[in-house]
């Protein structure tokens, strides 16, 4: 081979290697990056004035990462379900409250430090169902409502393996006021731990 045809060969690789660099930067190759699924568990409770509502929460979170450099973007989905309960006392009847269930879609933005751990704010749509029972004249009474809600937190994750990520996060159901068991301004807080499995 010339001289000439070696340089040529030499460029052209160098160019083949900066354009597959350049396009694992902008679709994103860092290990954040991929499809997820996993479960969540933790406390929450009613963030507003009214009956006092605690209880547990658990269930299941589904999304997405794009990793470029040190920012992380994605999409996240989940249902939690969960019993919050409390009661009080309307008219001198004993009610008991309860979040049966609550669920979100939320976008994601993190900061990834040494590839490893990841801070991040999340904030999108979801909702929750209630339920309220009374106990009038010897008749169990019972009632449910579904409240829709803006979304907003975030949380830390770790990436303990290419594939394990374990998370601490915090989300703030802010809903429309709807629901006579989380009181006035129908606010649910939840804090969970959760691990999921990256493909």
């Amino acid at each position: 081979m010339s001289l000439r045809r070696s340089l040529i060969a030499l460029a052209a690789s160098v160019v083949v290697t900066g354009a597959s660099g350049a396009q694992a930067q902008v679709f994103g190759t860092g290990p954040w990056t991929g499809l997820y699924i996993g479960a969540h568990g933790g406390h929450g409770w009613n963030g507003s004035s009214g009956v006092d509502l605690t209880g547990w929460a658990g269930g299941i979170q589904a999304g997405y990462n794009l990793q470029l450099g040190s920012v992380v973007l994605g999409v996240e989905g989940d249902y939690t379900w969960s019993n919050l309960d409390g009661t009080s006392r309307l008219a001198n009847l004993p009610l008991t409250g309860t979040v049966d269930s609550l669920w979100s879609v939320r976008g994601r933005l993190g900061y990834s430090f040494a590839n490893s751990v990841m801070i991040y704010g999340t904030a999108g749509y979801g909702g929750f169902d209630t339920s309220v029972r009374a106990l009038v004249a010897g008749f169990n009474l019972t009632g449910s409502t579904s409240v829709s809600s803006v979304v907003v937190g975030g949380g830390a994750e770790l990436l303990l393996t290419r594939s394990i990520m374990l998370r601490l996060e915090g989300l703030r159901y802010i809903g429309d006021g709807n629901s006579w068991t989380t009181g006035g301004d129908g606010d649910v807080t939840i804090l969970r731990a959760g691990v999921s499995y990256k493909f």
